[in-house]
């Protein structure tokens, strides 16, 4: 390798001789150094197939850069990931977005306002409602979460819940994701919240649902393949940039169209199950004022 191109990370090299770099390769770096964090999950042909360009054009960039090949590359690449993605970093980037001063509530929304019309672009509606059918239509729902999106899920579920459409809440972290993956047939329907990088779990539960014909929805903020390959219907829930504290009101918002439609679907039945949810808590809910002291 040159030793000059030693120095630095990998986007220092490509900027010390981006001039010198031919036309393709210009094209490969700019993606690599405006798309990493997928870069960082796709192979050399897959990366060749989204450029439109070979595999070899990969290698020869590689290369050029001081590396081996694309598998040298990618090892910093990815070390450079995992640095930039820890939670320290991703809190301490939001707040320097944000001001700490009078205006720090409306910064603060209007990030979150900025980050819901940006949805408007990636939540495709007949991926929607066709969501919304399977979920109608199915037999039982199972909403699959892990970490800090279960509260997405446990969200997801209750409400279904209550318009009488039998759900669960799963795990797909650990030995869990197994517990429940063989009473799933084709007549459900599997909801699963996938963001960042795919996990061992995360990957066998895709492939088993996929070997086995049972639809699936998933919402996640990702696009590189191993997170979507297996995917039947894709809500895209962008939460704002790469490597930044994410909110989480785009997957709600996401959440609550899912629940809207069900209910505009259901029209009927959706109020019947509801006022009878009502109804049931008027009979044997407990008279205070009838309480013997």
């Amino acid at each position: 390798m040159d030793e000059n191109k030693l120095n630095g990370d990998i986007f220092s090299r490509i900027r010390s001789c981006y001039h010198a770099l031919s036309a393709t390769n210009k094209k490969i770096a700019d993606f690599v150094s405006s798309n990493y964090d997928e870069v960082v999950f796709i192979s050399a042909s897959d990366l060749a197939q989204q450029l439109k360009t070979s595999e070899a054009a990969i290698v020869r960039f590689s290369q050029a850069l001081g590396y081996t090949g694309f598998p040298d590359l990618k090892r910093e690449l990815v070390g450079y990931y995992r640095e930039q993605t820890t939670p320290a970093r991703k809190v301490k980037r939001y707040l320097e977005a944000i001001s700490p001063d009078d205006e720090f509530f409306r910064a603060i929304i209007e990030k979150d306002i900025e980050y819901l019309r940006n949805s408007l672009n990636t939540i495709n509606s007949d991926a929607l409602w066709k969501a919304v059918d399977a979920l109608c239509s199915a037999t039982h729902r199972y909403v699959y979460c892990t970490g800090v999106n279960s509260g997405l899920g446990h969200y997801l579920s209750y409400r279904l819940n209550r318009f009488c459409l039998r759900t669960s809440t799963e795990s797909y972290s650990g030995k869990e994701v197994y517990e429940k993956m063989p009473q799933i047939t084709r007549e459900d329907v599997a909801v699963i919240y996938g963001f960042y990088q795919p996990t061992r779990e995360y990957m066998m539960l895709m492939r088993y649902l996929k070997d086995r014909g049972i639809p699936n929805i998933l919402i996640t903020d990702s696009t590189v393949p191993p997170m979507v390959q297996d995917a039947d219907l894709i809500l895209y829930a962008r939460r704002g940039p790469f490597g930044v504290f994410h909110s989480q009101l785009v997957p709600m918002a996401v959440n609550n169209a899912l629940i809207t439609g069900v209910a505009e679907r259901l029209q009927k039945d959706a109020l019947e199950s509801l006022q009878t949810l009502s109804d049931l808590r008027k009979t044997y809910s407990i008279d205070q004022h009838s309480v013997d002291m």
